[in-house]
């Protein structure tokens, strides 16, 4: 059982698990930095965006407003012959005309040892945000704190085989005054989540790799332990490089939860986790995102659901300068409640659509509008209109904290 909150900031995303072992390594993000002193680089950016939203919060019974918002942000590596150290950090200052705003903020650190056999890593990511934590459930804004700490290593057993392993801990706690739908989430979802897990993978060819990962981890809550609970996931991995016509990551396999003491059924079903894309020289780029997992539900009686997400998003360059994307996300919750053993057929649904234009100035600013659509349906539902023009400085690799950021989906 994971979160569903996982940054889409693609500057400081710490992974969850260890990269599968055997993956091509990634163009080293330190040689496209803004700004280049010895062994020093960094990116300074900003993402800053002003519209109207007509239900701000995503809530059943919303509220319409302006909203303006500004996210000051810098991604840096200090990179030595044996060691890299990469930081970012960011905060993020919403601002409404007619009700209160948000201030949110996150800092994290990545060290990895540089070496051709053993590559060792360590990470931490503090994270004090308002943002939607449980897929969609809840939709009032509290915030919390994320204290995300991971550790790991990969070792080359031969010219094309590499294992891995890594341990993983995430402290989830909800601010006192954190209240959705007459729960208090502080007392429902505070909880301490420790994963072990091993890989193990091939390099097929010099752009594809194939692997296996297995997972365990465990949940204990603060002020629930009848909700603790044990998980175990076994998968198979496919991995193709950066510079492959198809780019990207396949994961699909095996999840085992149980969680004796809440009296929820356990679950025992396919899960999986696919990123892949596509580009071609013309400027086209085509991704799409699928993913199955478990969630703990916020209400006790409903323990938990099988979200499952579709998202699909295409970009196409229309001018030298003229950028254009589109998308579309269809969300699933299915709810299993204590006491069941399957679901009781209360499944939620969550459809976004939108848009964006824009124009480049320079290598390092955009300009432009973005428009989408969202609606839920289900015993809370709601739907959404959102317009905004945005301004953006920097790599693209931004680090989102609550407002969507465009072109970043």
């Amino acid at each position: 059982m994971r979160s569903i909150f996982v940054p889409l900031a693609m500057a400081c995303v710490f992974a969850l698990r260890p990269i599968p072992a055997g993956a091509q390594a990634e163009p080293d993000p330190a040689d496209t930095a803004r700004f280049q002193q010895g062994a020093i680089a960094f990116t300074p950016a900003i993402v800053f965006s002003s519209g109207y939203d007509t239900n701000v919060y995503r809530e059943a019974i919303g509220f319409a407003d302006q909203e303006t918002f500004a996210v000051p942000q810098i991604e840096g590596f200090w990179t030595q012959p044996s060691f890299q150290i990469r930081f970012n950090a960011a905060a993020e200052f919403v601002r409404f005309a007619r009700h209160a705003g948000a201030t949110n903020s996150q800092a994290g650190v990545r060290i990895d040892r540089r070496s051709a056999l053993l590559r060792p890593y360590l990470s931490f990511n503090r994270k004090h945000t308002n943002a939607n934590p449980t897929g969609f459930e809840v939709g009032y804004k509290s915030l919390r704190l994320e204290s995300d700490w991971s550790g790991g290593l990969s070792l080359m057993i031969g010219p094309r085989t590499q294992l891995g392993t890594s341990v993983h801990f995430v402290g989830t706690n909800w601010d006192a005054d954190a209240h959705y739908q007459g729960s208090a989430l502080r007392e429902k979802l505070n909880r301490k989540t420790l994963a072990t897990a091993a890989s193990l993978s091939y390099a097929l060819t010099p752009l594809t790799a194939i692997g296996t990962y297995v997972e365990t981890s465990r949940d204990r809550f603060v002020f629930s332990p009848n909700r603790d609970g044990d998980t175990l996931r076994v998968s198979g991995v496919t991995t193709f490089a950066p510079r492959a016509l198809i780019f990207g990551t396949a994961s699909i396999g095996y999840e085992r939860f149980t969680s004796p003491a809440s009296g929820a059924a356990d679950f025992h079903g396919l899960i999986g986790a696919v990123n892949i894309g596509w580009g071609a020289p013309d400027g086209t780029l085509v991704k799409a995102y699928l993913n199955r997992d478990t969630q703990f539900s916020y209400d006790l009686a409903l323990a938990y659901y099988v979200l499952t997400g579709i998202n699909l998003t295409a970009a196409r360059r229309l001018a030298d300068r003229w950028d254009s994307a589109i998308y579309a996300n269809t969300y699933f919750m299915d709810y299993r409640p204590a006491g069941t053993t399957a679901s009781i057929g209360r499944v939620d649904q969550v459809h976004e659509f939108g848009g964006a234009i824009a124009y480049r100035v320079g290598n390092w600013v955009r300009l432009g509008v973005t428009t989408e659509r969202a609606h839920l349906g289900g015993s809370t539902p709601f739907s959404a209109i959102r317009l905004v023009g945005f301004l953006t400085y920097g790599s693209g690799r931004f680090q989102r904290l609550d407002r969507p950021t465009p072109f970043e989906r």
